[in-house]
């Protein structure tokens, strides 16, 4: 800290700031400090158009080349570093860094986008970092703390509990809404501004004034054809920026997900209404005004019909009509099994309403397909945040049945039936409407990929493994158990009946320990096949030794009962 001081001698603010930061400063020292006059916080950033550090206990500028803030933990005055804490708010970025993440397209570049948009996007994503691995981690474990109270405590840890949840829950929303800031920013549609030329600036126009050049004063300008020539070249290039954005609609693909999709028209539909507000601005329509007055109608005609904003607004407002009620966001943020079944019927529940969009149509099935793979991270999400990586073959079988499998089937069940019924509907929606390029509804209806599938496969495939170990710890439990009661455990070449009930239930625990049972990767398919097989190799070993602990049994019966 005093180090910086050094850097900012010549910043008398930032000086300033570092003392208060410090208590460094006469205002309120010794005794006579109190908690009011403690600073709680100070910030460092890197500023973009110089590299200058600089600092304040306010607030910074977020388009910087870094930041990082210090919060004093205590409230008191600082005396040691254990009361600091630092956190990252903006990542610093070399220029050398930046090419190559742009060269490995890891930045989106926006249409004549401020150099504001990555520094934001970066801030976005630390915020985020900190929400999703941190604030998320620390709330789930002291969760899990709560449910393993005493009995003394259960009353008041009930009541933490439901708070905790609720907290949870907050912080997933949070999550959500830091990466829906981030995309826009990166994927933002800039906002197009008609600057006009400044003597038409200067003059002092009101929205409902009549525009008389005379009286503006203006009418000499009519024959400056200099004034005029700048003047239409100001007219062109609104043009240039309008027909930026109004060949956004036609020339869209698909967004990489639902809630990206969303976001987009929603973007594009307010970028749209703003140049209709800048069309209408007193300034805007007395430039037009003047070039009429002027006969410069090549420009005037070109500015009002060469800029396809009619046909852009007709295209996003019928999209955006259609899609700013698809229930992405409800879907992206559902944190239960509940959540996840309730968000998904509305998912269905919606599609069909693109029958009122002209220009949508099919894409809806894109739409839905998107879908899917929010659903399978949901699911994902759900099954980590309460039994981690590979907890559901840990926990006992009857509580696996009724909060993993049960569940979880009911959500797959429910989107095959749903499923089932929008590709009848984009059949027969495809057949009526029609459909433009080369492939039939059929053919689309083929190609639709369900990225939710391969984690429903692995959710059977545990299922069916957990099935077959139960059967077996059961028929174990019911041979063996009686031996032990009768004291009967007796030790065959290191075996016993409480070792194989012991191993059999320790089985899936040993082999699954390290495995990463949702990882749908090919790495994460390798792993999974390859505990199974080591699983049914050491049931195999069990299954032969215990084979030979009960013929050791029956011939030891059948010598008693011979004697």
């Amino acid at each position: 800290m005093h180090l910086q001081k050094q850097i900012h001698k010549s910043n008398e603010a930032s000086q300033d700031a570092i003392d208060a930061f410090l208590q460094s400063d006469s205002k309120a020292s010794g005794e006579q400090q109190t908690s009011n006059s403690i600073v709680p916080r100070l910030f460092f950033w890197i500023k973009r158009s110089s590299s200058d550090v600089l600092a304040s206990t306010e607030n910074f500028d977020s388009n910087n080349l870094g930041a990082i803030v210090f919060v004093n933990s205590s409230n008191r005055p600082i005396q040691n570093i254990n009361q600091i804490q630092c956190m990252t708010i903006s990542p610093l970025r070399f220029e050398e860094d930046k090419a190559k993440d742009s060269d490995a397209g890891l930045e989106i570049d926006t249409m004549g986008g401020d150099t504001n948009t990555n520094s934001n996007s970066d801030t976005f994503l630390t915020l985020q970092l900190y929400a999703r691995h941190c604030f998320a981690p620390t709330i789930q474990a002291m969760s899990m703390d709560q449910k393993t109270d005493d009995g003394e405590a259960a009353a008041s840890s009930s009541q933490n509990s439901k708070m905790l949840s609720v907290l949870q829950s907050k912080i997933r929303e949070l999550d959500l809404t830091l990466s829906r800031a981030r995309q826009s920013t990166l994927h933002s549609i800039p906002h197009v501004f008609l600057q006009t030329h400044p003597i038409l600036q200067s003059v002092k126009l009101s929205s409902d004034s009549k525009i008389d050049l005379e009286e503006l004063g203006l009418s000499s300008y009519l024959t400056n054809d200099t004034f005029l020539n700048e003047v239409q070249a100001k007219v062109n290039s609104w043009i240039q920026l309008i027909r930026k954005v109004t060949t956004l609609p036609s020339s869209h693909t698909f967004s990489q997900s639902d809630l990206d999709e969303v976001s987009y028209w929603a973007n594009l539909h307010s970028a749209l209404q703003h140049i209709r507000e800048e069309l209408s601005k007193p300034s805007t329509l007395l430039t037009v005004a003047l070039l009429k007055s002027a006969k410069r109608f090549v420009t005037t005609i070109a500015l009002e019909n060469n800029t396809g904003l009619d046909t852009a607004e007709a295209i996003v407002n019928d999209v955006h009509h259609f899609i700013k009620g698809y229930p992405a966001e409800a879907l992206a943020s559902a944190g239960d099994w509940d959540q996840i079944m309730n968000s998904l019927e509305r998912v269905f529940d919606h599609l069909p309403k693109v029958r009122q969009s002209r220009y949508y149509d099919l894409k809806v099935v894109d739409l839905l397909e998107a879908s899917t793979s929010t659903l399978r991270d949901r699911i994902d999400f759900t099954l980590r945040n309460e039994y981690k990586s590979n907890g559901i073959v840990m926990i006992p079988y009857d509580k696996y049945e009724t909060d993993v499998f049960g569940p979880t089937q009911d959500i797959f069940v429910r989107f095959e039936d749903l499923y089932g019924r929008f590709v009848e509907f984009v059949l027969e929606f495809g057949r009526k409407r029609g459909v433009s390029g080369d492939k039939t509804p059929a053919q689309i209806v083929q190609g639709i990929t369900l990225h939710h599938l391969p984690l429903r496969e692995r959710m059977d495939a545990i299922h069916a493994f957990r099935s077959q170990h139960e059967k077996l710890r059961s028929v174990v439990m019911e041979v063996l158990m009686g031996e032990d009661k009768e004291g009967g455990d007796e030790d065959i070449d290191g075996f016993s009946a409480s070792g194989a009930i012991r191993e059999v239930q320790e089985a899936p625990i040993t082999i699954f320990a390290s495995i990463d049972l949702l990882d749908l990767s090919d790495k994460g398919q390798v792993a999974f096949e390859a505990a199974i097989e080591s699983y049914e190799r050491k049931i195999d070993a069990i299954e032969e030794r215990l084979a030979k602990l009960l013929r050791a049994k029956l011939t030891a019966c059948q010598v008693c009962s011979s004697s």
